[in-house]
């Protein structure tokens, strides 16, 4: 039996001892169904997920040090061409809006050009 940090979408957090065998949990507050047992299809899915996102990384990784590779390739030439590939290299310079600091020093206009939209999130923890 596992105590795990329960938010239920109403807004009320509580703490609960979850026994897999009890298969679901209900909301203290507003009685929705928080828990649910999943179903070993569903396990399997999740395995799924984590592989492709150690792939992901282990792909950046792989693809940014390709990149550097080749920028040490063109031997600090702006332009490098080959039979196959003309490959240009230039450093730049972007400009990002600070929200944080926009809604510290006017509030009030912030709230003003901001709107809320909805979003899904899954969040997935190994218990």
């Amino acid at each position: 039996m596992a105590v795990i940090d329960i938010k239920c979408e109403c807004g009320h957090s509580f703490k609960a001892e979850f026994d897999k065998d009890d298969e679901i949990l209900f909301c203290e507050a507003c009685g929705s169904l928080v828990i649910n047992d999943l179903a070993s299809e569903i396990e399997e899915k999740i395995d799924r997920v984590n592989e492709i996102k150690a792939e992901i990384a282990k792909l950046e990784a792989e693809k940014k040090k390709l990149d550097l590779d080749i920028r040490i390739g063109l031997e600090g030439a702006p332009i490098g061409i080959g039979k196959k590939y003309q490959v240009k290299y230039s450093s730049y310079v972007t400009k990002r809006f600070d929200n944080k600091k926009f809604k510290e020093e006017h509030e009030e206009l912030y709230n003003k050009y901001t709107y809320e939209s909805p979003g899904d999130r899954i969040t997935i923890k190994e218990v």
